[in-house]
């Protein structure tokens, strides 16, 4: 563990020399920003909800929700179970897209209709940054997707991802922060995983301590089990730790070494990983923190179960994929010890930075703002690598066409969670106006010498926008199955499986996503076995307003129960408390309520 100063200069060492934005600028966070499109020439064309959103709820405070209106077609009968979808409101103007307040939308369905509930993730320190708002200690912004107080630490936003665990349970996720774990019902946070002590911070500072944690751990259904990962990013803190945690009791945390002995260090963000029957597969995640030169590889840590022994660090198997990745699959089942992987692979794009206000198009030299997210430099690639862990030899299927531009969120059959299966994408699409021109700089000579090529030469990018699409794609043949292609400047995102109740056959079922648009936002339902056919029931609420949202999942059922594990705040944070100045120590109490 070390302090803010050591730790700033590490940050220095890794040629990062300004990571905090400046404090609140006093507005509400509880108004809606921005103007009604976004800033820039380029941008006028995109809904200003993606970088605004609201932090107004729906659906009241306990277990309530509001009927949500059908404004086109029809809402099929055989919907059922509750989607759940986590996004990151922005809470003022200088807010990046991933650095927002943690907000779920839950969306049910019954014969009698839909109906929605929205709710923001009240982590312990959002009590606190409440009453810290406009002030010296108020929470900055930090490497663009973590808020820091000098006073207080490290924001535990909690607004990437979600799971379903055991026995009903919902954690949600971020990188920066442990899992929190919600009740299903009110949306209300029950408890963190872990004592905060327990997670190895790489900054501990104040009341609350930064950790990196993976915004993706996994459920092993067949265990009963989530596994974890917690680890250090700076010169000062390099570390692996895998958490295992059974839901009843403090987790466990297991130190990972190299074949030599050596603590395994990640070098840019473990955002996610993985788990297949016998090993935990860890991906360090192409997302470029610091500003170090574009990665052009996947490096992967596998570790098997066997060898997660209390007392005793396990050993990892490093194997290196070429183009660079955040987030993959794994199937569940891996006899002969082989590993299958299915990766998407955001080749040649930036990930680490938002755009800055006087960033250019590469080709039209017009300004495209300062929140939205950018277009890549190449056709991104999905591809099935197929490891046998032992050897170390991989073997890789490829598929890269007009259907993978931009490709990022996923939905799946959720009753296919122990095979690779299929998935239905959104991809992004392509605009060269959102392409900007230090991109194009930074990575004119892409893949820098790698062992692959481009995909597509940087002089032969598209002229024209290529649309997004929803795309299904079969991981086995590693082809696309169907594709829906959206109108320009559409931007629709998580999409989610929904069973068709009734129906056992794997994919048979309905795909939800989010619509951000001019005149109202907007979810969209279309049949999975036919997404040609469009959209069948468009749905929308008087006060819904998205903003970028992000990954989703599907529940059958809502069951609130007393929880058996539960981290008391007076043993979290009591003897931080007592650290901080005398006249900090009452704000933080009277907010903990401590």
């Amino acid at each position: 563990m070390f302090n803010r100063r050591e730790f700033l200069e590490a940050l220095s060492a890794l040629g990062v020399t300004s990571v905090l934005a400046g404090c609140s600028d006093g507005n509400d966070h509880g108004s809606v920003l921005g103007e009604d499109v976004l800033a820039g020439p380029a941008a006028t064309a995109f809904s200003s909800s993606l970088s605004r959103g609201t932090q107004m709820e729906i659906g009241g405070d306990a277990d309530g929700d509001e009927e949500l209106g059908v404004v086109a077609g029809k809402l099929p009968w055989d919907l059922e179970g509750h989607v759940l979808i986590v996004a990151s409101v922005p809470t003022r103007a200088d807010t990046p897209l991933l650095t927002g307040e943690g907000v779920v939308y839950r969306i049910s369905f019954s014969e009698q209709g839909a109906r929605i509930k929205t709710r923001i993730i009240r982590t312990d320190d959002w009590y606190v940054a409440q009453q810290v708002q406009g002030t010296a200690d108020d929470f900055g912004i930090l490497f663009d997707i973590a808020q820091f107080s000098p006073t207080y630490g490290a924001r535990n936003l909690a607004n990437t991802a979600l799971l379903p665990i055991m026995n009903g349970r919902l954690l949600a996720t971020y990188d920066m922060g442990r899992p929190i774990e919600l009740d299903p019902r009110t949306l209300h946070p029950i408890t963190p995983v872990g004592l905060q002590d327990s997670w190895r911070p790489s900054l501990d500072s104040g009341l609350f301590t930064m950790h990196f944690v993976t915004a993706h751990p996994a459920y092993d259904a067949k265990e009963q089990r989530v596994y974890a990962i917690n680890y250090g990013l700076t010169p000062l803190a390099q570390f692996l730790r895998i958490m295992r945690w059974s839901g009843a009791s403090e987790p466990e945390f297991l130190d990972v070494v190299d074949a030599q002995g050596k603590p395994v260090a990640l070098s840019m963000l473990g955002h996610q990983m993985s788990i297949t029957e016998h090993y935990v597969v860890i991906l360090d995640g192409a997302f470029d923190v610091v500003g170090t030169t574009p990665p052009t590889q996947a490096p992967l840590y596998i570790v098997a179960k066997s060898s997660l022994t209390a007392g005793k660090p396990a050993v990892a198997k490093r194997i290196v994929i070429d183009r660079e990745c955040t987030h993959f699959l794994a199937d569940y089942n891996d006899a002969g010890d082989r590993v299958r992987l299915l990766l998407m692979h955001h080749n040649g794009t930036n990930t680490g930075s938002r755009l800055k206000e006087d960033d250019v198009g590469f080709r039209s030299g017009e300004l495209i703002g300062g929140q939205f997210f950018r277009s890549g430099s190449d056709r991104n690639v999905v591809g099935r690598h197929e490891i046998h862990v032992p050897s170390g030899t991989v073997t890789s299927v490829l598929l890269s066409n007009d259907s993978t531009w931009g490709v990022g969120l996923w939905g799946q059959d959720p009753r296919s969670w122990d095979k690779l299966g299929t998935a239905f994408y959104q991809s992004f699409g392509f605009n060269p106006d959102y392409l900007p021109a230090r991109d194009a700089q930074k990575y004119a000579d892409y893949p820098f010498g790698a062992n692959f090529a481009r995909e597509v030469p940087l002089s032969m990018l598209p002229a024209d926008i290529i649309t997004p699409k929803l795309v299904h794609i079969d991981h086995e043949g590693m082809q696309d199955l169907q594709t829906y292609a959206f109108e320009q400047y559409t931007l629709a995102s998580s999409p989610t499986f929904v069973p068709r109740k009734g129906r056992a056959t794997d994919d048979d079922g309905y795909i939800l996503v989010t619509v951000a648009g001019h005149k109202r936002d907007e979810l969209w339902i279309f049949d999975a076995t036919d997404l040609q056919r469009g959209p069948l029931c468009k749905l929308s609420h008087a006060n819904l307003d998205f903003p970028f949202t992000l990954h989703s999942t599907w529940m059958p059922s809502l069951e609130s129960h007393v929880p058996s594990y539960k981290v008391e705040r007076a043993e979290d944070y009591g003897k931080r408390i007592d650290n901080l100045a005398r006249d900090k120590q009452q704000l933080a109490r009277d907010a903990l309520q401590i």
